[in-house]
């Protein structure tokens, strides 16, 4: 399954609808939308990961300018030709996926689906190795026991070290859950049926490809690893989510911020999502308040190639992109919105 599937409604919206949409990301609420806050309303829309430049080309494709404020009012812009900016936006996607947020393929597995005893045995194998790793009951890491698969596809290198740019796989910074205060079931309770949020206590990353250093990337990076509690404030993580170290992904260089890890086949990374719940959250389920300084990206693998004679390329250090499973416990209680703790 390709991950490119954006326009969440984008183009069924008629003005009213797509007035409302926007008022949405208007922080202030005085009716006009900065750069800012456009890149924010196109990624929701588009599932992209826009910069600056993006936006003027957009504006300026549709002949939409920006006032002395460098702002737009959003009764302009429902006025202008939507359809063309959807078309624009689509094929600057497919032109450069790294403009999209997420850029991979994935597949599922269940182990309520699988037919082999041997698939079997190694998924309830995983499990009793989970629960012994993370000391939490193995009731609650198996749950519908659903792994996903993930395969990103490598960009390209030239033998000398320079990129070569291309379409390579990747996911930009992200969480994944969801604040217990937002007023939705679980995912897991709704088998995915929205409204929902997704409800994961920890998340156990299996990297089932290697890397080889800064030369192939793929490393998970955790850019607000080791920053404080105000530091990974809701502003604070929204701020830093439109600067440009973010929308320019510095956080997967050697020397970007935070925390990177190198992909190595077989390694399994474990992180909890959510902060210890307090006396206050008592009777609401395992989820304390998302722990922000979680926030991580997959960042692109690459493979080199060299040219040959006849000014084709070959592949040279055969690696073949960058393949992980997510195995995802979700809050205890299977049945309800919010669990009662502990079974």
């Amino acid at each position: 399954m390709d991950s490119l599937t954006p326009t969440k409604g984008w183009s069924l919206a008629a003005g009213k609808k797509k007035k409302k949409k926007m008022r949405l990301f208007d922080a202030n609420n005085d009716g006009r939308l900065s750069v800012n806050e456009l890149i924010r309303m196109f990624d929701d829309f588009f599932e992209s990961h826009l910069q600056e430049d993006d936006i003027h080309s957009v504006l300026s494709f549709v002949n939409l300018p920006l006032d002395d404020a460098g702002m737009i009012s959003i009764q302009d812009f429902v006025r202008a030709d939507t359809a063309s900016i959807r078309r624009f936006l689509l094929q600057l996607l497919r032109d450069n996926p790294s403009k999209l947020s997420r850029h991979s393929r994935m597949a599922w597995i269940n182990i309520q689906t699988q037919q082999s005893k041997d698939d079997v045995d190694l998924l309830e194998s995983i499990e009793r190795r989970v629960a012994q790793l993370t000391q939490l009951p193995k009731s609650v890491v198996s749950g519908d026991m659903e792994m996903q698969i993930v395969h990103y596809s490598p960009n390209f290198t030239n033998k000398d070290g320079t990129r070569g740019g291309g379409g390579g796989g990747h996911y930009t910074a992200h969480f994944d859950s969801l604040s217990p205060t937002i007023d939705v079931p679980c995912c897991h309770t709704t088998k995915g049926r929205p409204p929902c949020r997704p409800c994961r206590l920890a998340t156990i990353l299996y990297n089932l490809s290697d890397g080889d250093g800064d030369v192939a990337g793929g490393h998970t990076a955790f850019p607000l690893s080791g920053k404080t509690q105000e530091e990974c404030s809701v502003e604070a993580v929204e701020a830093w989510k439109i600067s440009a170290a973010s929308r320019e992904s510095s956080y997967c260089a050697s020397t970007g911020p935070g925390l990177r890890v190198e992909p190595q086949l077989g390694q399994a990374v474990l992180w909890y999502n959510h902060n210890l719940i307090t006396a206050d959250d008592l009777g609401k389920g395992v989820l304390g308040e998302l722990d922000r300084s979680t926030l991580h990206a997959g960042c692109p693998s690459w493979v080199a190639r060299d040219a040959l004679t006849d000014g084709s390329s070959s592949l040279w250090n055969g690696i073949s992109g960058k393949w992980i499973a997510n195995h995802w416990i979700s809050d205890v209680d299977q049945g309800q919105q919010r669990g009662s703790g502990f079974p």
